[in-house]
């Protein structure tokens, strides 16, 4: 489960042992001590670019995170990104790589959510079989990818396909995450998952009401499963988050603390903020936040990044676009359930094929005016 900010000891140990760390794999790379000092002062300087502080983290299995993206430390996968990192800030390479990927692996959906981007492929006959999906996940990784998130429609739909999947990149230099509504997800599924190598999960939660959660997703109980496997997935020691989709009827201080404060109460790792767009079931209609409300979402991302409580994380993309410029298409990619590469799941430009893109190419196969950044 999600424990309390490290503390002042626990941080002072880290942060030594992510220096000496740096300095051993940078010196491994270039025996140059100014070029060195001078990567390792850029990297300290990163700290404050939108990927969290290691001090400000949470524990899960084990394990420390402090960005919803980043794996969790100390790991192999974790020690990938790390590497390759270094090695672009040493100008070792020309690109920093993939992070992350969502990758859809069914159509199947036993929801009627009220925001649904991919509403005109939900329910539709599968396209893409298992061993196309294992080849773009080998694909992903080989761009330098280090967390894979499942999704769909509802992968869990597809349980024996997404568990052998699971155990087949058990033993790689990566995360396995899923993205779930938690619809079909058994204590006994979360537990051959975990036993599988799945890291953590990502549940859709829109509400912290009940009923305006069920009404949101189309279907009664949904919130009571979302609750149930939460606490399932948290005991089996798994990482867990909730993505919530904020619309303008949503977003009010009363309806964000009592959001915050449930997920603190379940002991949650972190929250995904979202912010809804006029796509897929959303097209045409006003969905858009009003600047007052964006004030409300990035001054509780603020809070939470300075927080030393037991609040979980909060990862907001938007907040990190609107600062730092969107790594659509250059650290982080999605893959639809069609097989097809986009820049993000909300920026359907220009289809790439999977085996066109390589690291050099990443930030070029897009026509997206959000990768200006």
């Amino acid at each position: 489960m999600a424990k309390k900010n490290i503390t002042k000891i626990n941080q002072i140990t880290l942060y030594c042992r992510l220096f000496f760390k740096a300095v051993r794999v940078a010196f491994g790379l270039t025996h140059n001590l100014p070029n060195l000092l001078s990567t390792l002062g850029r990297i300290l300087k990163k700290n404050d670019s939108g990927y969290g502080r290691p001090s400000n983290g949470r524990r899960v299995d084990g394990k420390l995170y402090w960005h919803m993206h980043i794996p969790g430390y100390p790991s192999p996968a974790f020690d990938q990104l790390f590497r390759h990192w270094l090695a672009y800030n040493l100008g070792w390479i020309s690109h920093p790589g993939l992070c992350m990927s969502y990758v859809a692996i069914t159509k199947t959906c036993p929801l009627n959510c009220e925001h649904c981007f991919e509403w005109e492929s939900i329910n539709q006959p599968e396209t893409v079989s298992e061993q196309e999906i294992i080849e773009t996940v080998e694909r992903l990784i080989n761009l330098g990818a280090t967390q894979i998130i499942f999704s769909g429609g509802e992968p869990v739909s597809r349980f024996p396909l997404l568990l052998r999947i699971v155990n087949h990149f058990h033993n790689h230099s990566v995360q396995l995450w899923i993205n779930t509504s938690g619809i079909g997800l058994t204590t006994d599924r979360i537990k051959q998952l975990k036993k599988s190598g799945l890291t953590g999960i990502v549940f859709s939660l829109d509400h912290h009401d009940r009923q305006a959660h069920d009404r949101f997703r189309g279907r009664e109980g949904c919130h009571r499963q979302v609750i149930s496997s939460v606490k399932a997935s948290s005991a089996s020691g798994l990482a867990t988050a909730f993505a919530l989709c904020t619309t303008p009827d949503f977003v009010s201080e009363k309806n964000l603390e009592a959001y915050l404060q449930l997920a603190t109460d379940l002991s949650l790792t972190f929250i995904q903020i979202l912010e809804a767009k006029p796509l897929g079931k959303y097209a045409g209609q006003k969905v858009a936040l009003e600047p007052s409300q964006k004030k409300l979402l990035e001054a509780l991302y603020d809070r939470a990044a300075v927080s030393r409580s037991e609040h979980p994380l909060i990862s907001y993309p938007e907040y990190h676009n609107r600062r730092y410029g969107c790594d659509g298409g250059k650290r982080h990619l999605y893959v639809d359930t069609e097989g097809r590469a986009f820049p993000c799941p909300f920026c359907k430009t220009v289809p790439v094929a999977i085996r066109d893109l390589t690291p050099s190419n990443l930030s070029t196969k897009w026509v997206c005016p959000n990768t200006s950044g």
